[in-house]
This record gives C-alpha cells, structure tokens and sequence, in this order.
C-alpha cells in the first residue's frame, strides 16, 4: 500500500506498506515533473503486479490528476524483460528492443477493460525481424524477436536499437474484447524508434495526446539492470494553461 503523507517545501514523503510484513517506511523523493503532479489532485494510485511463471516484483503505477485532466502511469518492468532474455537467449541490441516494446504495450494495455487483450506486431523491416507481444488485463505479458539470431556479435556492438528495428514498415496493434472480436489499428513505421512509434500510434489510432517514455538498460554481464518507463495523457477538456504548464 503506498500513500502520500506529506508534501511542503521540495519534497515528497511517501509512506509505503510491504505486502509481505507489518512494516511501514518512509522515504523522501526531491519533487520532479511527474511528481508535482500531487501538488494538485492525485486521486487514485493503484499497483498492480505483472505476472509471468515465476513471482516476480514488477508493478505498474497509475494515477489520476488536476481534476481528472491528466492520467498517467509508471512501469517497472525489469524482472519481466530480463525473463525473455534469458529464455530467448537475447544478445543487447534484440533485448533492448523487445523491453521497450513489451514495457510500452503493458503501458498501453493498462487503457483497456474488463477481460480484454492486446497484440502489438512491430514490424520495420530492420535485421532483427518483427518483435511480437502479447498482453492482457490480467497483467499477463510476453514478447518475442523473430530473427534475433540473425544479428552478428560485431553488429550488436556498432548498430544502434533503430537499425536493427527499422524505419520502414507497419506497426499494428490488435484489440480483442472478451467475444475475441479482434479491433485493428495500423500505422506506418517511423524511424523505428519504440517511443515515437507508439506516441503516434496514440496519436493518430486513439487519438489521445500523449508522450511515452520507455528504456532498458542492460549490465555489464548482459542481464538487464533496469527496464521501465512513464505514459502521460491529456483527457478531454484539458484546459490550454494546463498544457502549457506540462
């Protein structure tokens, strides 16, 4: 259970509950961009675990603010990514990709209701193949790289993520109600940068102003050291000041 108890000054103190014993800690975070967001109307914060085979401590985060103008969500999802790494035997370059990919369509997903599912098919052309995930309300993800073995060790090295995803394709993304009655939305590949693919998948096939921010990084010894990220969304009737001051 997480709750705010204090804010004054630059900082934040935020109370937090273990799921698993009766203790209760404080920490203090420096006010951000996203967290000053509390200074006016936070009005529900959920976390909800993402399930996969093995317990994992991946969660996301969703909140409501300024009068319901703005919604927003945080993800960390690092346990998750690093599960598909290790069971695909992912080099970097394809582990970056598909931790972007899976970390934005659970962002994504975290929009839908009741017993519903999303398939999102990345598909840009570029050497790694099409990436592919699946998810549900459930908080059920996975993901996969068609042709991640078709990346030589020289090229994971030299070639940047957008390279090996490419810039010339379609991104399609498949919503299915609880009758499977499949709802397609499709745009074209931009430059095969994971962020500004699915902003302007909102943008254009949802037609919600948004800005995602998501990233992977992986360690030394190739395991992932951390996967997440954040979706903004500016609802109906948002006021033009408000816009300006996010």
């Amino acid at each position: 259970c997480f709750s705010i108890s204090k804010l004054k000054d630059d900082y934040l103190v935020a109370s937090f509950d273990s799921r698993n014993t009766a203790q209760r800690s404080e920490r203090v975070f420096r006010k951000s961009p996203f967290l000053l967001f509390t200074r006016q109307i936070m009005v529900r914060l959920y976390i909800a675990y993402i399930r996969t085979e093995t317990i994992m401590k991946d969660y996301i985060i969703k909140a409501t603010a300024f009068n319901y103008q703005v919604r927003a969500y945080a993800i960390r999802s690092t346990n998750t990514v690093d599960e598909v790494r290790r069971r695909h035997e992912l080099k970097s370059l394809p582990t970056i990709a598909i931790g972007r990919a899976m970390t934005a369509t659970v962002l994504l997903n975290s929009m839908l209701k009741g017993n519903e599912q999303l398939t999102v098919q990345i598909n840009g052309g570029g050497k790694i193949g099409t990436l592919l995930i699946d998810a549900n309300t459930n908080g059920d993800v996975r993901g996969y790289v068609t042709n991640h073995q078709a990346l030589t060790d020289e090229e994971n090295e030299t070639l940047s993520v957008k390279e090996v995803v490419g810039g010339f394709g379609t991104m399609t993304v498949i919503r299915r109600n609880g009758n499977n009655t499949p709802f397609i939305g499709q745009i074209p590949i931009i430059n095969g940068e994971i962020n500004e693919e699915f902003t302007s998948y909102l943008y254009h096939s949802e037609q919600i102003p948004s800005t995602m921010l998501v990233s992977t990084i992986i360690d030394d010894d190739l395991t992932v050291e951390a996967a997440g990220g954040f979706m903004i969304q500016l609802l109906p009737g948002t006021n033009s000041k408000l816009i300006e001051d996010i």
